[in-house]
């Protein structure tokens, strides 16, 4: 493509395009570009609050028309081609840094329509208006033409007020879940289900750019109007709060329940604190550090089960002791491997210290030497993350696999992958793979006359998921004693725990001679989990929540 500026019948110069393909055509009016531009400007009448976007940009006459016109007006410059751009650059340098002005140049017209949607929601909603270069666009048709068609219903309306409604106002709500393939999606749609709302789902990506999954949340919005939205770990949310602000504009309460340390996605999304949100932790320790950052609505909410799945069933004991879980080498080594040198040395040197600790990774940073302190604080806001994540990844598969190790001599079985193979004897440890946690794992742990439980060093208080899952199969767990667990279930006579990992060998030992005693526990475990702890006790409570804050 060859670009040309050449001068108009009038005198001001005019810019030709020439392709092999599609041959030439003059960009702006041979006679009079001035004239023309004023034609196209005269037809727009934007208001003061309005976005305009310019889609081709030629040598600007259109542009220079629009904001000398219209001086409170935002504008968004759409441009395809560089030398294009370069060519309107070269007469109208001091226009390239107006404030009023922003230029898209030469990105895929899908990153365009994104940035557009961003610029909209940055820009407080406006309505948005479109300057067509006629001669461009019609030459770079396969371009122009997406972006217009796209952005031409939005022309029509003000996207607030299509998109917002009365919420909470029925007894049966209707609930939008954002779905990235994560962990509690199959449990979220269930359990509404089973609560008698109605249930939609916008699958995602986490790779999408903010402005793409604004547009399916626009299209999910109006089609389904939810009452509110829930994500679980704050995904489905940028960095910079983009999507946290679009929903806020539109009044869409959000209710986010965090099951693994909130601590990585709130510390880096700070942008995303707004009113509109719920915060649902697992864990109570974080609530503070929420609350401290600027969430209003912030509620403890334990994790649970569903006893449709984990239930009751015709398994006998085969195995004497079971363990189901990962060696966690695996995502250790992807977080240490993507920390510089010294961080990463650091980390796996303090994991060893953090190990066992059961504080939260803020107040653990105290007991370090101060230069350590200074050195840990000195990174980047990213690596600080990953430093966080590595250290107490790494601590937790230390605690993991000391307390795995004292399950020797009792025949243990391993369901998890294959790299336990590395840190354990296979001759003690009999180690099969994973399995699948909606299909397999009941079984198993009905067939576990004790199944065993380590607890992250995410959670300083809480309780996961085994703690549910176990008894609701009507099967025995012993697991490491946690806070919670005295506020979840009557120690001793539903639960057993070990505070050391050197208690474990004499406890494995009484209960495996005492099946009797065993299965009382169980039952008695059994009996508490339906009555207070299922998925559908935990969404109750969150319904409940999100009705007294957004009725």
């Amino acid at each position: 493509m060859t670009v040309l500026i050449e001068n108009s019948k009038s005198g001001l110069p005019t810019l030709t395009i020439r392709d092999e393909e599609r041959g030439g055509v003059s960009v702006h009016s041979r006679y009079d570009p001035v004239r023309e531009a004023t034609i196209l400007v005269d037809r727009l009448n934007p208001m003061p609050d309005d976005i305009v976007v310019v889609l081709g940009l030629g040598l600007g006459y259109h542009l220079v028309e629009l904001l000398r016109r219209h001086p409170k007006v935002q504008v968004v410059v759409v441009e395809s081609e560089a030398e294009i751009f370069n060519a309107f650059k070269s007469r109208f340098l001091e226009m390239c840094s107006e404030p009023r002005v922003s230029f898209l140049v030469g990105i895929p017209w899908e990153e365009a329509l994104c940035r557009i949607t961003e610029f909209q929601l940055k820009s407080g909603f406006g309505r948005l208006k479109i300057l067509r270069l006629p001669a461009e666009t019609r030459f770079f048709r396969d371009y122009y033409d997406n972006i217009l068609r796209k952005l031409q219903p939005a022309t029509r309306y003000n996207l607030k007020d299509v998109l917002s409604c009365k919420k909470f106002k029925d007894n049966i709500l209707t609930v939008g879940i954002l779905d990235f393939g994560y962990f509690l999606r199959r449990e979220l749609v269930s359990t509404f289900k089973r609560l008698g709302h109605r249930v939609h789902i916008l699958e995602a990506d986490t790779k999408d750019p903010a402005g793409k999954m604004i547009e399916k949340l626009v299209i999910f919005i109006k089609e389904n109007r939810p009452d509110f939205l829930i994500s679980v770990n704050h995904h489905g949310f940028d960095e910079d709060g983009v999507i946290a602000g679009f929903l806020d504009s539109i009044d869409m309460p959000v209710a986010i329940w965090y099951v693994d340390s909130p601590r990585m996605i709130i510390n880096a999304f700070r942008e995303n604190v707004r009113q509109n949100k719920v915060i649902f932790l697992w864990e109570r320790e974080y609530l503070k550090e929420a609350r401290k950052i600027g969430f209003e609505h912030v509620f403890y909410l334990p994790l649970a089960t569903d006893e449709e799945i984990f239930c009751i069933g015709k398994d006998k004991q085969r195995i004497e002791v079971g363990f189901v879980g990962n060696s966690m080498l695996n995502p250790v080594d992807t977080l240490m491997n993507d920390l510089p040198t010294e961080a990463r040395s650091l980390a796996q040197r303090y994991a060893k210290a953090f190990k066992g600790k059961r504080v939260l990774f803020s107040e653990f940073l105290y007991y370090l030497p101060e230069h350590i302190q200074e050195k840990v604080r000195s990174l980047s806001r990213r690596d600080y993350q990953v430093f966080e994540a590595a250290l107490v990844q790494k601590a937790s598969q230390l605690y993991r696999l000391e307390c795995v190790k004292k399950l020797r001599g009792f025949s243990p079985v391993i369901r998890g992958d294959h790299r336990w193979r590395e840190v354990i004897n296979g001759k003690e440890f009999k180690i099969l793979p994973p399995l699948n946690y909606y299909t397999e794992t009941a079984a198993f742990y009905r067939s576990v006359m004790v199944n065993f439980n380590a607890t992250n060093m995410q959670m300083p208080t809480a309780v996961n998921q085994r703690v549910f899952d176990v008894p609701a199969c009507g099967a025995f767990l012993l697991t490491d004693h946690q806070k919670a667990i005295e506020e979840l279930f009557d120690v001793g006579k539903e639960v057993v725990t070990y505070k050391e990992p050197e208690e474990v060998p004499d406890l494995l030992r009484y209960y495996l001679r005492h099946p009797a005693e065993r299965e009382r526990i169980a039952l008695a475990a059994r009996k508490r989990v339906l009555s207070e702890h299922t998925y559908v006790h935990r969404i109750d409570n969150m319904l409940k929540a999100m009705r007294r804050i957004f009725s």
